[in-house]
């Protein structure tokens, strides 16, 4: 029996071309994560609740860019960092709305 809640998968993440997203009035380029990512993501144990730890521990702050940097991309194409998100003016939760918009677009 079929999910009925269950929402298709967007033609531009089976395609692995990506969709724009908005984040803190700014357009953003997502890609979609890759299955030979699938175990590495897992392993990173992404923090999905208060955004306010991850900035403040080490380790979870540099998962934060490391999957900044693969998988969003400014509108010139440039991969998004730590000092982007800064002067472009995100707040804590915006970096939520980045991991869900993430791993809700790749399916």
């Amino acid at each position: 029996m079929a999910n009925k809640e269950a929402k298709p998968v967007p033609f531009s993440a089976m395609a692995g071309s990506g969709t724009t997203i908005e984040i803190a009035g700014k357009q953003y380029q997502l890609t979609v994560l890759k299955v030979k990512e699938s175990e590495e993501f897992t392993q990173d144990n992404v923090n999905f609740g208060s955004q306010y730890l991850t900035l403040m521990d080490p380790d979870a702050k540099a998962t934060l860019v490391k999957w900044l940097g693969r998988h969003l991309f400014t509108e010139t194409g440039e991969p998004v960092t730590l000092e982007i998100i800064e002067n472009d003016d995100w707040t804590v939760a915006d970096i939520k709305t980045f991991w869900r918009k993430l791993v809700d677009f790749s399916g």
